[in-house]
């Protein structure tokens, strides 16, 4: 029998592995998963092809935080480098934009719109930060209902 932390290099050995029932098989595309299991989970990775490990460990944060959400869990697709590169892609800071530039962006919480002008952008572009997603008033009621951290 396979130790539950054992390499697998080869996604035809990987393959090959969960046949034989050594390695227990990721679910199928579109499927959620029940609950973590107890032993290491190989999979391939969708962008880069690789073979990558889910541990138990991770299993459980995944499990947890879907939880938390309200919504069933799946297995990432990605391995650790390709969901790094993915997220740095979709949340990337436009610098070509306009100096006069100005959005009306609308909040995830109140549905309203709100400005988003030249000076915002300039402001959230220096520090490297993502555009907001609420307008001023629900971000402060978020702050707000935020535990308060200790120094």
């Amino acid at each position: 029998m396979m130790p539950a932390t054992a390499r697998i290099d080869s996604p035809d050995l990987s393959r090959t592995l969960i046949g034989l029932g050594l390695v227990p098989s990721p679910p199928k595309k579109d499927e959620g998963m029940s609950q973590p299991t107890d032993q290491s989970i190989f999979r391939d990775c969708t962008s880069c092809r690789e073979t990558f490990e889910i541990t138990p460990d991770e299993q459980r944060f995944l499990s947890d935080l879907a939880e938390q959400q309200g919504r069933s869990w799946s297995l990432p697709r990605r391995c650790v480098l390709c969901r790094k590169e993915r997220r740095a892609q979709q949340f990337a800071v436009q610098s070509d934009m306009p100096t006069n530039a100005s959005f009306t962006l609308t909040c995830v919480d109140c549905s309203n719109t709100f400005h988003f002008g030249s000076r915002d952008i300039a402001f959230y572009q220096e520090r490297g930060w993502q555009w907001p997603r609420r307008c001023r008033f629900c971000r402060e009621t978020h702050r707000a209902a935020r535990p308060q951290r200790r120094i």
